[in-house]
């Protein structure tokens, strides 16, 4: 905890987190900071589709089961590291250039050592630097099998996305217009198929044109907003 002083010249205690915080919205370049506000600017996101060639990311993380007592969530950790580990290396096995791996952590280390990524890649910084020099992005079930909100910053850079299916209902969010589904037990048959749809014709190009178009419509601030106090007019 630090102090500060007050505009009476009182003394106001400011907790470590407080810190974090404001160093992390200070950092305007974002070299700072692993988390600095400045890295998540809409202001600065794009505003077009970019041809990246095709170019394919994937960048997550190993949990491990061990870590939780519940058997249920023991078996989905289980099944959700096989999938991300089938995922990294179909893609780097069939398309090298690409960016995948995953955190540098001690049960990644022990499951997947050549996935392993170097600490100064996983930086929010990083991710968005290497979000923007690509195409097609990859996702999949968060926590409690939940989209989580890399889609959304696919979307709000114009990508063109192959995730695990999305048991949420997500307004006029359509499979095959805004993205293609992958079974996570199919990873292995299905992924190298479902980029090669995406590859031809370029139609990463029209997916990502789609995306971008949606996310304007219902992330941008304003427009996300009117959309949640439309639904509260709505609401009995």
């Amino acid at each position: 905890m630090l102090a500060k002083i007050g505009p009476e010249g009182s003394l106001h205690l400011i907790r470590k987190k407080q810190v974090s915080e404001i160093v992390r919205i200070l950092d305007v370049t974002a070299k700072k900071t692993n988390l600095s506000h400045h890295a998540m600017d809409i202001r600065h996101f794009p505003t077009s589709v970019a041809d990246n060639g095709g170019k394919i990311l994937y960048l997550s993380r190993l949990w491990d089961p061990a870590r939780h007592t519940n058997p249920e969530e023991k078996e989905r950790r289980r099944i959700q590291s096989e999938t991300r580990i089938a995922i990294c290396r179909t893609i780097r096995r069939h398309f090298p250039g690409s960016i995948v791996g995953l955190a540098n952590e001690p049960y990644t280390q022990a499951m997947a050592p050549d996935l392993v990524l170097d600490n100064s890649f996983t930086s929010k910084l990083a991710f968005m630097k290497a979000l923007r020099s690509t195409d097609i992005c990859l996702a999949d079930d968060g926590l409690g099998d939940t989209p989580g909100w890399k889609i959304g910053e696919y979307l709000m850079h114009g990508k063109a996305i192959i995730t695990t299916p999305i048991r949420t209902v997500v307004q006029d969010f359509k499979q095959g217009r805004n993205y293609l589904e992958l079974e996570k037990n199919r990873v292995e048959n299905d992924l190298l198929d479902l980029i090669n749809q995406l590859l031809i014709n370029k139609r990463y190009t029209a997916m990502g044109n789609e995306n971008l178009a949606w996310s304007q419509r219902y992330l941008y601030p304003d427009n996300y907003l009117k959309n949640l106090l439309h639904l509260a007019g709505e609401m009995p």
